[in-house]
């Protein structure tokens, strides 16, 4: 559908104007002209003359004889009778590039609130169920946290009871085992952690013992760490703060300053973008603004199902499978820790009265077959005991110690430790001390 204004003939620098009987048509551009009545023309005439930037340098006219031109001396007027004035505009009309005014901002729209209505009911009450099922399953996480956050003050507490003087909490239950069979060989029981379900195999040093016995003690490597290199850097820095950084530093810094997203957006800016998807949106056909529209709900669900409920499911399922676990080894715990000190209330594992450190130092270095590396040992006053090693398996030694501290409270007065030509083997030259001296 083509405006008849826009259907008469026109071409740049020019106005076209027709008057058939008591009705004017005006075109003053490509897309610009006016109807109106043929009393009112001169003034609308000669206000658009003067609202135009660019004043027109001829007006043609058509008329059918008996209409008198418009008094516009300052244009020059190039008047052609007709007597049918469809032929002049069947002129302007070009049906290769038709005018849809149905489209845009202009188009038919549907009123889709209309649409949704009648459904808004138990759209409601989906959301309200989908809201209730989301704050749902967030409290049961939090309950789990919570739960799990009490069992293990539970089994810290139990293992306090057994060890009071550990400073460490590692793998509580593994020491239990050890301390039971340490008293009543054979009387550990109970399944392994690595037989339980979904229990994984804890590291072990390579000696065969529990990785949770291994004192504080260990072999600094002589290669710097990543960290104390940077830390190192920052004092030569700090130091010298002339000297200019490295050169991967300095281009680290330049991309991560670079790719650092800066402060918010011009409100405008955002206004403008949002315009501009609102006049996309309105060119588009009924069809694809469905298709568009279910294509957004369905990616709506799908990001909700994976970044919501997808994680939350998961979290809890881990939770609950944690304090399974922690559950039955808080109740394994309790007995266990009921049995040892039985046990030691009946003398065993006691430290026996009198020179019996000796003894028990060499019943340990036995065990831990440490005895063949022993060269010297002799007591150190009534508390202490001197020991001299040679040629000692490190990780043993280290275990050994951990042990005497953890299960009888012996700790180490020093300990000075010569690496031999053998790696993994040393010298060592110690002074262990029972519990309750300095």
């Amino acid at each position: 559908m083509v405006p008849d204004v826009l259907c008469l003939p026109w071409q740049e620098g020019e106005w076209s104007l027709l008057l058939d009987g008591d009705r004017a048509l005006l075109r003053r551009g490509p897309y610009a002209g006016f109807a109106c009545e043929r009393d009112l023309l001169d003034h609308l005439l000669a206000r658009s003359l003067d609202e135009a930037g660019a004043r027109p340098q001829r007006l043609r006219l058509w008329h059918r004889g008996e209409a008198a031109a418009p008094a516009l001396p300052e244009l020059e007027i190039d008047a052609e009778t007709v007597t049918d004035p469809f032929t002049v505009l069947a002129r302007g009309v070009d049906p290769r590039a038709p005018l849809n005014l149905l489209q845009g901002p202009f188009q038919r729209k549907r009123d889709y609130a209309r649409l949704v209505r009648p459904y808004r009911l138990p759209l409601a009450l989906a959301a309200a169920a989908l809201i209730a099922a989301v704050g749902l399953r967030v409290l049961a996480q939090q309950q789990l946290a919570e739960h799990r956050e009490r069992l293990e003050a539970e089994i810290e507490s139990v293992y306090r009871q057994v060890f009071p003087n550990s400073r460490n909490l590692t793998a509580p239950r593994r020491q239990l085992e050890n301390r039971l069979a340490e008293l009543a060989p054979g009387a550990a029981g109970g399944p392994s952690p690595a037989a339980r379900p979904g229990r994984g195999r804890r590291r072990a040093g390579r000696s065969g013992g529990p990785a949770a016995h291994r004192p504080a003690v260990q072999r600094r490597s002589a290669r710097p760490r990543p960290r104390r290199r940077r830390r190192a850097e920052t004092r030569r820095l700090q130091t010298n703060p002339g000297r200019p950084r490295p050169e991967h530093r300095t281009a680290f810094g330049e991309h991560r300053r670079r790719t650092r997203p800066g402060p918010s957006e011009d409100p405008a800016v955002i206004e403008t973008w949002l315009q501009t998807l609102r006049e996309r949106w309105d060119t588009l056909a009924p069809r694809e603004r469905l298709y568009l529209g279910l294509g957004a709900v369905l990616s709506a669900v799908l990001l909700f199902y994976a970044l919501l409920w997808l994680p939350l499911e998961r979290n809890i399922a881990r939770l609950e499978d944690v304090t399974a676990r922690q559950v039955e080894d808080l109740q394994w715990m309790r007995e266990a820790a009921a049995r040892i000190r039985a046990l030691e209330q009946r003398g065993a594992g006691r430290l026996p009265a009198g020179g019996s450190l000796l003894a028990l130092v060499d019943q340990r270095l036995i065990a831990a077959g440490l005895k063949s590396a022993l060269a010297r040992m002799e007591p150190d006053g009534p508390d202490a005991v001197k020991l001299w090693l040679n040629g000692a398996a490190f990780d043993r030694l280290v275990l050994l110690l951990g042990e005497l501290e953890q299960n009888h409270g012996i700790r180490v007065a020093s300990l000075a430790v010569t690496a031999t030509d053998t790696p993994g083997l040393v010298d060592a030259r110690l002074t262990l001390r029972k519990p309750g001296r300095s």
